[in-house]
Parts: structure tokens; sequence; C-alpha cells
């Protein structure tokens, strides 16, 4: 491939995006509106079932969330409505059309991973549990850690 069939492609990525985007959020305002209008909102389900890979799905579904009624479940990976009447939320259209889906939350930078910050947490949290009596499993995996750890130190 040469360098005018890659910014061709490029373009086209570009391009093709910025219509997917929309048409998400176009997708998702209209699904808001008829599930206020009929209390139908299984589309908003099938919408995220559909999103490809690349979609921020994480991102359209605090947006969808934040709007509506509705509570995403990791779980069962649906919107549900609360059973519980008080804790439903109004559906709120017209500020969901003005913040489009991918800008409505930061997507989060990746960050280097600090083992030694890990490990000093993963102590902590043990002796936590531990204060708390609760109820620790694989210890001995630990003890191999800390074994670890005092023969590097030493």
């Amino acid at each position: 491939m040469d360098i005018k069939e890659i910014e061709d492609r490029i373009k086209s990525i570009r391009r093709r995006g910025k219509n997917i985007d929309r048409d998400i959020d176009i997708a998702g305002c209209a699904i808001m509106e008829h599930a206020a209008e009929h209390g139908d909102y299984s589309a908003a389900n099938r919408l995220v079932d559909a999103l490809p890979k690349s979609a921020r799905t994480k991102a359209f579904i605090k947006w969808f969330s934040d709007h509506t009624p509705y509570n995403w479940t990791e779980k069962e990976k649906c919107f549900k409505l609360p059973k519980d009447t008080t804790k439903r939320r109004q559906f709120m259209i017209s500020e969901a059309k003005s913040v489009p889906f991918w800008e409505y939350t930061v997507e989060k930078e990746p960050e280097a991973l600090d083992i030694d910050k890990a490990i000093a947490s993963l102590f902590k949290r043990y002796e936590k549990a531990k204060k708390e009596g609760r109820e620790i499993q694989n210890v001995e995996t630990l003890v191999k850690v800390a074994t670890a750890l005092d023969i590097k130190q030493a």
C-alpha cells in the first residue's frame, strides 16, 4: 500500500468514524424519546449489543443511564428499570441531546503499573481484612510473596 492509499484510508476512517458516532448518538436519543412515550427501552439493549468493538460502549451506557430511568446491569449486560420507583430518574432527553455520548465522559488514559504500589496495597487489604475478621483465601500465596520480598531485600 503506498502513502496515497494510506492517506485515503485514513480519510475514510475519519469520515466513517464521525458518521458512526453521530448515528449512535441519534439512535440513543430516539430510543430515549420512544421509551419516554411508550415505556419500551428494549432497543437500547439491542443498540449496545450492535456497537462495534471500537465504540466507546461504556461511555454510551453511562450517558444513556444518566439521562434515563434505566440502569445498566453488568451481570446481565442490559438496561433495566429499577423496581423501586423511588430510585428511578427522570428522562433528561434535552440534556442528552446537548452533549453527545462520546463527549459525556473522558476516556481514561492508560497508566503504568507500579508493582511496589500494587504489593503495598495488597498487604494493606490483607491487614484490614484480618482486623475485620473476614475470611482470607489463599494466604499461602501472600506468604510466598512476602518470603520472596524478604529474600530480595536481604
